[in-house]
């Protein structure tokens, strides 16, 4: 039975006008809206120039041209209303990446364009930068640490039990999904500086100026380990499975050129000035030291266990 047309869901919309890059994933909800297209921006779908993401009632455009990037809005608009669903004008978020060009809602009306977007609980930059996404984070899991130690004061905890509730609710939501970002030295430090602030709280040891025992004493005393470490080892063991995927598999093509462990960005011309730290060549530094060796790397990926087994010894 079909739905009825008064009642219908009001779906967000998140749009991405970039001229550099675009992801490319055609879940079976689109197919009619991507059959209304004309045969110039089917063209552009199977070159990777125009894509869409859906994910719940989320949908992401993203496109190269900004025309196509509009005829395609229409043709989600034309579909869903068969279905009795409704684009919601107020939530479209326009994030541009080295473009300027204006993007219009389906009534005429431009979009305005953000430097950063809220996506999928996350914070997406124009720059692709991962800081204010970490600082966002380390807000939150301070202001939940908080909260758990005003519990902590009305009960007779151990420190133990403390710190398995602090990593259950507190870390794991901190760290998750961290593995894909490659973070610098500074966002290092500020991870591994909120951890000690954390343990020595839960410990009762007072600041480094006052009690005069550093932060290595203090991962000591409590058995922990750095944060940035664990997180060396989440991104080695993802940078496996990306290197032992199929060439065709889209984690593999988006971090390494096809048939090699290179880097994929090195397919595109860098723009002038100093690089960025990227994911995987960084990554592949970490993935050598651990294997041992660049002769060895190879045989070391080949095998998931024996991947996983490189990865628990590494000491970073």
């Amino acid at each position: 039975m079909a739905p009825s047309k008064s009642l219908g869901a009001a779906l967000p919309c998140v749009l991405c006008f970039s001229p550099v890059w675009c992801l490319c994933f055609g879940p079976w909800d689109n197919i009619v809206a991507v059959a209304l297209l004309n045969e110039e921006d089917r063209e552009l779908l199977k070159r990777g120039c125009l894509a869409e993401l859906l994910y719940a009632d989320d949908t992401l455009l993203l496109s190269v041209n900004p025309a196509s990037l509009e005829r395609f809005l229409v043709a989600i608009s034309e579909t869903g209303a068969k279905y009795g669903l409704q684009l919601h004008m107020g939530k479209f978020q326009l994030l541009q990446v080295r473009a300027t060009d204006i993007v219009c809602r389906l009534d005429g009306s431009g979009i305005d364009s953000k430097s950063e977007i809220a996506y999928l609980g996350c914070t997406v930059s124009e720059d692709g930068r991962i800081s204010g996404e970490l600082a966002r984070r380390l807000g939150i899991a301070g202001k939940e640490f908080k909260e758990l130690q005003r519990v902590w004061k009305h009960s007779s905890l151990g420190r133990a039990r403390k710190l398995h509730i602090f990593k259950a609710l507190v870390v794991s939501k901190l760290m998750y999904s961290l593995s894909t970002i490659w973070l610098n030295t500074s966002e290092r430090r500020r991870l591994n500086g909120f951890q000690n602030r954390c343990l020595r709280q839960i410990w009762g040891i007072a600041p480094a100026f006052l009690s005069r025992v550093s932060n290595f004493r203090v991962l000591q005393t409590t058995g922990q380990e750095m944060l940035a470490s664990d997180l060396a080892r989440q991104q080695l063991l993802l940078f496996g499975k990306a290197a032992r995927a199929e060439d065709a598999s889209m984690l593999r093509g988006s971090v390494f050129c096809p048939g090699s462990l290179r880097s994929a960005c090195d397919r595109y011309v860098r723009k002038v000035g100093r690089p960025r730290l990227e994911w995987a060549t960084e990554v592949h530094k970490l993935a050598v030291e651990a294997a041992g060796g660049i002769a060895k790397l190879d045989m070391c990926l080949a095998s998931v266990q024996g991947w996983k087994k490189c990865v628990a010894e590494f000491r970073h």
